[in-house]
C-alpha cells in the first residue's frame, strides 16, 4: 500500500517539496538581486542544491529533498558534493521520512547523521483568525512603499536565533524579491 493512501503523509510530502521549493526560490530571488555574488541552485536526482557565499553558513548552502522523489545513485551523490566543493564549504544533506531507502545506504557509508527536524502541520481552518493572535498584536499589511519596514522588522523579529544581522537582511530581501511575496506584513507585539 502506497503511503501516499493516508491523507497526511500525502500533505507532509507536499510539505516537504514545498520547502525544496521555496529554498530554491529564496537562492534565486538572491541571484537577481545580487547577480555577481555565486548564489546557485543545482537539481539533482528531485533534490534541491542551494549555494551561497561560505560565510553565509548551512542556512544558504545546503541540499534539501535528497532521494524525495525515488532512488539514488553514487553519481547522483558525487555531483552534490563536487557543487560543494566548487563553492568551498562542506556538504549539509537534509533528508525527510519520505526518502528512498537508497540514500540512507549511501549516506551511511561516509557521513555521519548531525541532526533531525521533524515537521508538523495543522490544518489553518483550525484557527479562529484574529482571535489566535492574542490581544495587543496588531498585523498591518503595507503596500510596495513599506519594503525597507519589512526587511528592518524582518531583522528586528528573527534577531533573537542568533543568526547574523546580514543573513537575516539578505532573507528578509529574497523573501519581499520572490514572484510569489504579494504583501509585506508586519505583526507588533506588544512591548517590541
Amino acid at each position: 500500500m502506497s503511503s501516499f493512501a493516508n491523507p497526511a503523509m500525502n500533505m507532509n510530502h507536499i510539505i516537504a517539496k514545498a520547502e525544496a521549493i521555496h529554498l530554491e526560490r529564496q537562492i534565486l530571488a538572491l541571484q537577481a538581486l545580487y547577480p555577481t555574488q555565486g548564489y546557485t541552485v543545482k537539481r539533482v536526482a528531485g533534490s534541491t542544491t542551494i549555494l551561497s557565499p561560505a560565510m553565509l553558513g548551512r542556512k544558504l548552502n545546503h541540499t534539501y529533498g535528497f532521494a524525495l522523489e525515488g532512488e539514488v545513485t553514487m553519481d547522483d551523490l558525487h555531483a552534490i558534493e563536487a557543487a560543494y566543493e566548487q563553492n568551498g564549504v562542506h556538504p549539509e544533506i537534509d533528508m525527510c521520512e519520505f526518502a528512498d531507502g537508497s540514500a540512507f545506504d549511501l549516506l551511511s557509508a561516509q557521513y555521519t547523521v548531525t541532526g533531525s527536524l521533524w515537521e508538523y502541520q495543522r490544518s489553518l481552518s483550525d484557527f479562529q483568525g484574529p482571535a489566535m493572535l492574542g490581544s495587543g498584536i496588531t498585523v498591518s499589511i503595507l503596500g510596495l512603499e513599506g519594503h525597507d519596514a519589512f526587511i528592518q522588522a524582518s531583522v528586528d523579529g528573527f534577531s533573537s536565533t542568533g543568526r547574523a544581522p546580514e543573513l537575516l537582511k539578505l532573507l528578509a530581501e529574497s523573501a519581499a524579491a520572490c514572484s510569489s511575496f504579494r504583501y509585506d506584513v508586519i505583526l507588533s507585539f506588544p512591548g517590541r
